[in-house]
């Protein structure tokens, strides 16, 4: 038979599996406090709940697409629902990890509690529905500010309802990049990165996930609730609608110290090498912070409030 709860000991060494494996459905599997090792990815196919005491460590081989056979993912939830990964720290075995947790056709999945070290992405949403992410610190690869393989802290490629909450997110190329619909972000802090939230339209074929598919969102960010956010020291801007975004809804977020703007509605664009059409029907209140910086090259958006930047001085691109 399996067993309702089963622990594994500091210092374990590819025994995550086993004791996967060994649970009962809705059982859950306890790292104890301390160190443990798994000298490969590590795939959760049944409804588990894994939890760290305080002080839990996973040290997972996972690496970047420079390998020969691609990049892979320390944690791969896949093919199940309401899987729970909480409160213990994700480690790369050797140098900085390829993904740190990936959901993939798992829905109702939750990642809370946890600290992610650098990855190439710390967490990737794909055909996955009602992921909650919520009070993670995620640390991005920086392989990207040396012309490597781009980092990202968060992105939801086809994850419609995804709730992400009270994360920190840094050093990533996208802090947080919002696809699909109908999503909540909100009392996130997104600080030195390129971009901090970008609601926007993963491309076709842009992330290899572990079933060999490629994965390109089927919808630009569209009815995200963001607020009470705070998004500040990023290279670009704080918070970025672009890619046909649309019918979003950004109140009292904080900015301040981004290289650009603190919020961009963007109109049709080449700058990432490609046209991303207009951001549209979307609305921006500044409420609780009067001096975020705002400009709107969009259509049909609505801005209340917050410092408008003027597009005849500063043209849209």
């Amino acid at each position: 038979g399996c067993l309702a709860n089963v622990t594994v000991p500091a210092g374990s060494v590819d025994a995550l599996a086993a004791a996967i494996a060994q649970v009962c459905i809705n059982g859950t599997v306890t790292l104890a406090a301390g160190t443990h090792t798994e000298n490969a990815g590590v795939t959760i196919s049944k409804n588990v709940t894994i939890v760290g005491e305080d002080g839990a460590i996973l040290k997972v081989k996972s690496h970047l697409e420079t390998e020969p056979d691609g990049i892979t993912s320390a944690i791969a939830v896949q093919n199940t629902w309401g899987v729970v990964l909480k409160n213990f720290e994700l480690q790369s075995l050797s140098g900085d990890g390829g993904y740190g947790i990936t959901l993939l056709k798992s829905g109702d999945a939750e990642v809370s509690d946890m600290t992610i070290a650098p990855h190439h992405v710390g967490i990737i949403v794909e055909k996955s529905k009602y992921a909650l992410l919520k009070n993670n610190v995620v640390t991005a690869s920086t392989y990207w500010q040396t012309g490597g393989a781009y980092g990202m802290g968060i992105v939801i490629v086809n994850g419609e309802r995804a709730w992400i909450e009270g994360n920190e997110i840094r050093n990533a190329v996208f802090g947080v990049w919002a696809c699909d619909q109908y999503g909540t972000y909100v009392d996130n802090y997104t600080h030195d990165n390129f971009i901090g939230l970008i609601l926007c339209k993963v491309p076709a074929g842009s992330f290899l996930m572990p079933d060999g598919t490629l994965a390109g969102s089927a919808f630009s960010g569209g009815y995200w609730d963001v607020h009470d956010n705070k998004s500040t020291d990023n290279l670009d801007a704080g918070y970025i609608v672009i890619d046909g975004a649309n019918h979003n809804n950004l109140q009292d977020n904080e900015g301040g110290n981004n290289g650009t703007y603190d919020i961009e509605l963007v109109g049709d664009s080449y700058r990432f090498g490609f046209l991303t059409p207009k951001s549209s029907w979307n609305q921006v209140r500044a409420g609780d912070f009067p001096n975020v910086t705002i400009k709107d090259c969009g259509l049909n958006n609505v801005v209340i409030g917050g410092v408008k930047i003027d597009i005849g001085a500063d043209p849209c691109f």
